[in-house]
């Protein structure tokens, strides 16, 4: 079950909706809360519009299936996301359709569809990884909504996670694949690692300091790095480099993202 259907299914038992306090938070907890929110929310549903074009197109039935299940899940996660925003005066028209917004705060290499069954595999086993891994921090978060979100969140993202690393050693086997996958890999591996932000990124040093989620960008990126080295561990002809250089004169502060060089 989806997390807006476990959603809808609590309301209609009675259980009422949070109703999140920022007032108790800085004014910079607040803006950091802000572009938590609304990067994690843009980035699921940019990443779900891009599963979701290879939902009749998979190299197999399997596939398109798996990538359907994916699309509702972070489209889910996105839409439980985005309700929130009308606590934050000034904060983006909460999300209805794409067209209600014309700007978006996701990494630049979800903004257009994925080339190739390679680039999709790709992004879950990094972007949506990730993503994940700030989720894992706000599992204690001083902002309630977040903490309410981050369990559910998390155990549907297990299956993506377990989904994309199977399919890292499938495409791997074989050379031609092998060579597509790493350059698909290679592709969004910087601007992954900078969606961090860089060594004093506002973002997550106040949401750290107001224990909103519980490290700083350049923490949550070594863990990062960690995790999806362990996701290739073994894989031959698969890794990452140590000495990525992040182009961050091309990195825009506010959308967390690459702009055009």
């Amino acid at each position: 079950m989806s997390f807006m259907k476990d959603r809808e299914a609590d309301l209609k038992d009675g259980v009422a909706a949070e109703s999140p306090q920022v007032e108790g938070f800085s004014p910079e907890a607040r803006d950091a809360i802000l572009a938590l929110l609304v990067s994690l929310g843009d980035n699921k549903y940019k990443l779900g519009r891009r599963y979701a074009e290879w939902s009749t197109a998979g190299p197999t039935l399997e596939a398109s299936v798996a990538a359907a299940s994916m699309t509702s899940d972070q489209m889910g996660h996105a839409r439980s996301l985005y309700p929130l925003l009308r606590q934050f005066p000034g904060a983006p028209p909460e999300l209805k359709s794409e067209g209600d917004r014309k700007e978006f705060w996701n990494v630049s290499f979800l903004d257009t569809p994925f080339r190739s069954w390679t680039d999709l595999i790709a992004a879950a086993a990094l972007m949506s990884r990730a993503m994940n891994i700030v989720v894992q921090s706000l599992r204690e978060s001083a902002y309630q909504p977040f903490r309410h979100r981050a369990a559910k969140i998390l155990q549907e993202e297990e299956y993506h996670r377990l989904y994309a690393d199977g399919w890292l050693e499938v495409l791997a086997a074989e050379e031609g694949s092998r060579a597509e996958l790493k350059e698909s890999l290679n592709r969004i591996w910087p601007e992954t690692l900078a969606w961090f932000g860089p060594e004093k990124d506002a973002m997550f040093a106040v949401a750290a300091a107001e224990k909103v989620c519980d490290a700083d960008g350049p923490t949550l990126r070594a863990r990062f790095i960690a995790d999806a080295r362990k996701s290739v561990e073994g894989i031959e002809g698969l890794g990452f480099p140590d000495d990525t250089v992040i182009p961050w004169d091309r990195w825009d502060s506010k959308g967390r993202r690459f702009i055009a060089a």
